[in-house]
């Protein structure tokens, strides 16, 4: 799986090994105003995501959270942003 806003403008795929695999390529430009859809489905079914979600920090952290998306640091691979409080 390939997701997330690439840094280059062109990504190289081995299309015969993509055949040969009979894997499927989606290419999704926008969310399509489908950030509730994707809230209640890790609300619901969270532990799915739970290995590719490595991080979690509250919104008053979201500069940190971002320089440390940046560089990828500490291993990050998919950071959860929580409101801070109760909401």
């Amino acid at each position: 799986m390939l997701t997330g806003i690439h840094s280059d403008h062109s990504v190289n795929l081995d299309d015969h090994l993509m055949r040969r695999s009979e894997l499927k390529l989606f290419s999704v430009r926008r969310s399509n105003d489908e950030s509730n859809d994707a809230r209640d489905l890790l609300e619901q079914h969270g532990r799915l995501f739970a290995p590719i979600l490595t991080h979690q920090r509250p919104i008053t952290q979201i500069n940190e959270a971002f320089a440390l998306n940046e560089r990828y640091g500490d291993g990050v691979g998919k950071m959860l942003v929580i409101p801070d409080g109760p909401e």
